[in-house]
């Protein structure tokens, strides 16, 4: 279960405040110098910013209101310049970068030298030119401003662009108070779809969780709580950011709103959050067949998995508020590669790891032989498994080297082969020797832990001081101490079938070569 689920709001609290003083500064900071209009990227500027605060009457200064309707002169400039500020931000907003910064303007735009265009706005087919222009200033220089010939169609765009007659009533006895360079109104109107928006939202996903899910399921509760928290903020965050997109916003605002702040950490709430969903989803899958040991592979999986999704965020969050991620992103791969470097050991064994984990040549509590080593499974780790042979010692080898030994996993037969190798003496006479392989033989037939097919023995051929006998069968048993039992009471049986027969072992004080050698495949 996820136990952070404060995070995202204390974070959201924190870019707030953040964001709101870094705005508050910059509006400080704009509101000091002179009026500035010598160019039409200064003069949408000037404005915009004047806009910004809620300062109409310096808004005013930088529109012609000149040989205006009588309609548009009633208004007066502070109102023209508010009506003017709701529809650039309802209908067309301006980048004022996209500008010229130069005296005489934008030239080849198809105008006329005097005029630039201000912005394009379109509705139901219908495209509409805002312009800025030249106009004379009193000490015979010129000036730009917001052209006269726009100021005069501003209230017949406001009545298509601006507000209805319930948001209108809702200005009107609210302060006219800014917040992150925000009105007031539309604050509440945020707050109220907000709420209204979660409540649908909560409860449509609550219900959502019971079709896909039964409350008696063990995930039930870590769905009902992903799609109810994280999937349903970032849903109601998507409704606001259309609802403040829908109400238009200043400069302060949409800068706020471009960076994605609020998006990018509500978005990565999610993702995180169904990371390790899927991750608890997998580890119930991996239980309910047995493979536990695998789950603890989860952990660091889901961690690495997690850190990538974070550093993607993060920088496209930076590249978001205007940071050159290039030499950023430049300079992370060559830490990186020297990263690599260093955990290239650990990077082997864990990779080793996952090869154990999803393969399972072996696993916690078999009995195995790797390499001249025969013991059983005790841990399974990302670094390293342990294995505790039979006399006792616990050894200990890194993933890598263990995943590239031959492993015979004993464990894992269907049956075990019982193949010793009896010595009689020289001097063993032929009867004798018919005898001793009658009496094994019906041994092996009769036994009822051994496989009747295909148990036999063979007179194998003659060593330097002995007669060698073969026995070949399967024991019907896979476990390793039931073995051991059964080719005991076997070798109890033929030393009597030896014995019986009048035949005898063979003895030799010397070294027996290497290919005549007893061998138990244990």
């Amino acid at each position: 279960m996820i136990n952070w689920r404060p995070v995202p709001m204390v974070l959201l609290v924190l870019t707030l405040v953040a964001a709101g003083a870094a705005v508050s500064f910059a509006q400080d900071k704009n509101t000091k110098g002179p009026l500035s209009r010598g160019t039409p990227r200064a003069t949408l500027a000037g404005y915009l910013k004047a806009a910004d605060r809620g300062d109409y009457e310096e808004a005013a200064r930088y529109l012609d209101l000149r040989n205006l309707p009588e309609r548009a002169e009633q208004l007066g400039g502070p109102e023209l310049a508010k009506q003017l500020a709701i529809i650039l931000q309802r209908a067309g907003w301006v980048d004022v970068y996209n500008h010229s910064d130069k005296p005489e303007g934008m030239k080849d735009d198809g105008l006329p030298t005097y005029r630039d265009v201000l912005t394009r706005i379109e509705k139901d087919g219908v495209k509409e030119v805002l312009l800025l222009q030249l106009v004379p200033f009193g000490d015979g220089t010129s000036i730009w401003k917001i052209s006269n010939a726009t100021v005069a169609r501003i209230p017949e765009l406001y009545s298509q662009y601006g507000y209805n007659d319930y948001i209108e009533a809702l200005v009107k006895v609210v302060p006219h108070v800014y917040f992150l360079g925000i009105e007031l109104f539309k604050w509440i109107i945020v707050l109220a779809v907000a709420l209204l928006a979660f409540l649908v939202v909560f409860f449509t996903a609550w219900y959502g969780a019971r079709l896909v899910t039964s409350p008696d399921s063990p995930n039930y509760d870590r769905i009902v709580w992903f799609l109810t928290r994280p999937a349903a903020v970032f849903v109601v965050l998507l409704i606001l950011r259309w609802t403040m997109n829908y109400l238009g916003l200043g400069a302060s605002g949409r800068k706020l709103l471009e960076t994605g702040t609020i998006t990018t950490i509500t978005f990565l709430w999610v993702i995180l959050s169904a990371i390790d969903l899927l991750r608890d989803y997998y580890a119930d899958w991996l239980s309910a067949r047995g493979r536990g040991s695998a789950v603890m592979l989860l952990k660091p999986m889901n961690g690495a998995v997690k850190m990538v999704v974070i550093v993607l965020a993060l920088l496209v969050w930076l590249d978001n508020v205007g940071v050159d991620i290039t030499a950023l992103i430049a300079g992370l791969g060559i830490g990186g590669i020297a990263f690599a470097l260093a955990l290239q050991k650990p990077l082997e064994d864990t990779l080793a790891a996952v090869t154990l984990f999803t393969q399972q040549p072996i696993r916690v509590g078999d009995v195995c032989r790797f390499g001249d080593q025969v013991g059983r499974i005790e841990y399974i780790g990302l670094r390293n498994t342990k294995i505790r042979t039979f006399g006792n010692s616990l050894v200990s080898v890194p993933n890598a080297k263990f995943s590239q030994e031959y492993i015979e996993n004993i464990s894992d037969r269907q049956k075990t082969w019982y193949s010793p190798t009896i010595r009689l003496k020289y001097n063993t006479s032929k009867e004798c020797v018919e005898k001793v392989l009658s009496g094994i033989s019906k041994l092996l037939k009769t036994h009822d832990k051994v496989y009747p097919e295909p148990a036999r023995v063979r007179f194998a051929g003659f060593e330097i001081h002995a007669l060698k006998l073969k026995i070949s069968a399967y024991i019907r048993t896979t476990d390793y101490d039931d073995y051991l039992e059964t080719a005991e009471e076997l070798n109890l049986q033929i030393i009597e079938i030896v014995k019986a027969a009048g035949a005898s072992f063979a003895t030799y004080f010397g070294k027996i070569p290497s290919d005549s050698v007893t061998k138990d495949n244990e």
